[in-house]
């Protein structure tokens, strides 16, 4: 923040998160800079605004601060259902990439969530999305595992009764995925154990 009076003043800053304000009141040069770093609680925008004031009045600027996640995450997802991630002042703009495609089909926003359609993630697999602020800020970037839900689960044990400390083999399989063409990826273990 930057403010200029030849008087004494006393200037806050409300980082627009229902945080308290922020207070700096020992502020006699007539030129001051003061940097100080906020953490955001999510995602989202942000109206920042400061006021500064003197015996002769006040002043204040508003301006946009971007919460971002830092990094590139990872989250799974199941096939069938929209993504959906807290954004907060989502409204305000948001571009939004799905594997390397700038889209708005199928995709909604309010004031506190942005909604990736089903349809635009329908494919088992990794999808890389990305959310940019209007301003071209990537302020978050997942890649998404679409799975389906485990089927055909198996157990077999080798015998149907053993003796006390007798090693017993057992046969555990399921289906854990299938791709985007029903092609299924099979789970097997096969283990002992003594008993």
């Amino acid at each position: 923040m930057q403010a200029y009076s030849p008087r004494q003043k006393t200037c806050s800053v409300d980082y627009g998160d229902q945080t308290d304000s922020e207070l700096f009141d020992e502020l006699s040069d007539p030129i001051f800079s003061v940097e100080r770093a906020h953490r955001y609680p999510g995602l989202g925008f942000y109206a920042v605004s400061l006021t500064c004031r003197n015996s002769f009045g006040s002043s204040s600027e508003t301006a946009v601060a971007v919460g971002a996640e830092p990094g590139l995450r990872y989250q799974n997802l199941y096939k069938g259902n929209d993504l959906v991630i807290a954004v907060a002042g989502a409204d305000s703009g948001v571009a939004v990439t799905v594997d390397g495609t700038t889209v708005t089909d199928g995709v909604s926003f309010n004031d506190t969530h942005v909604v990736v359609g089903q349809k635009l993630l329908a494919a088992v697999g990794e999808h890389r999305v990305m959310f940019q602020s209007a301003g071209g800020f990537t302020f978050m970037e997942r890649i998404v595992t679409v799975e389906t839900a485990i089927s055909g689960v198996l157990l077999t044990v080798d015998r149907q009764a053993v003796e006390v400390n007798e090693t017993v083999e057992v046969s555990i399989s399921g289906v854990v995925s299938r791709d985007s063409q029903g092609h299924a990826s099979r789970l097997t273990v096969i283990g002992s154990r003594s008993l």
